[in-house]
C-alpha cells in the first residue's frame, strides 16, 4: 500500500518528518503547558533541520511533486497565516481555551486543505485534528491541555506513517 501512495504523493516521508517533529513538541507543550508556545517554535525550527538534514535520503527515487501538489502545499500555508492573523486578535482576548480551539482548528484545517499535495494520510490527520479542536469548542469538560496532547499524538502517529511511505524505509 505505501509503495503505490507515495507514488502519488511523493513529499509524503519527509513532510513526515515535520509533522512527527512537531508533534512530539506539541506533547512537550501539554506537559509543559508554561512553555507551549516556545515548544512549538522549537517543532518548527527542528523539524525543517531535519527534514533539510533528511528529506532527500527518505524521498530516494522518488519524482518530483506535481505543480499542483507544490500548488496547494504553499495555499494550504498561507491560508493558515491568514487565518492565525484573521482570528488570533479576536480569540485572545476571549482567553486560552479560545485561543488554543482557535490554533487547534486553523491548523487542522491547514492540513485538510493539503489533501491534494499529501493525500488520505494528511487528509486523515486534518479531519482528527478539526475533530479535536471542534471537541474543545463544544464539549466544556473537554480540557485544553488535554487537546492539545491529543493534537500532538495525532501529528506524531500521522507524521510516523507518512515516514513510513518512504522508499528507503520499504526496502
Amino acid at each position: 500500500m505505501f509503495r503505490s501512495y507515495v507514488l502519488h504523493y511523493p513529499m509524503t516521508p519527509y513532510a513526515g518528518v515535520f509533522v512527527a517533529t512537531v508533534g512530539v513538541c506539541v506533547i512537550a507543550g501539554a506537559v509543559l503547558p508554561n512553555h507551549r508556545a516556545s515548544l512549538v517554535w522549537i517543532g518548527f525550527a527542528l523539524g525543517a533541520m531535519l527534514l533539510v538534514a533528511f528529506g532527500q535520503i527518505f524521498s530516494t527515487g522518488l519524482h518530483p511533486p506535481s505543480f499542483l501538489q507544490v500548488s496547494f502545499l504553499a495555499l494550504a500555508i498561507v491560508l493558515e497565516i491568514a487565518g492565525f492573523r484573521y482570528l488570533m486578535p479576536i480569540m485572545r482576548p476571549r482567553g486560552e481555551r479560545a485561543t488554543l480551539t482557535a490554533t487547534l482548528g486553523i491548523v487542522g484545517v491547514h492540513f485538510l486543505v493539503m489533501l491534494p499535495a499529501f493525500g488520505p494520510l494528511i487528509g486523515g490527520l486534518g479531519f482528527g485534528c478539526t475533530l479535536n479542536a471542534a471537541g474543545l469548542w463544544r464539549i466544556p469538560a473537554y480540557r485544553p491541555r488535554f487537546a492539545w496532547f491529543v493534537d500532538g499524538c495525532l501529528k506524531l502517529v500521522f507524521g510516523t506513517a507518512m515516514i513510513a511511505t518512504s522508499p528507503i524505509l520499504l526496502g
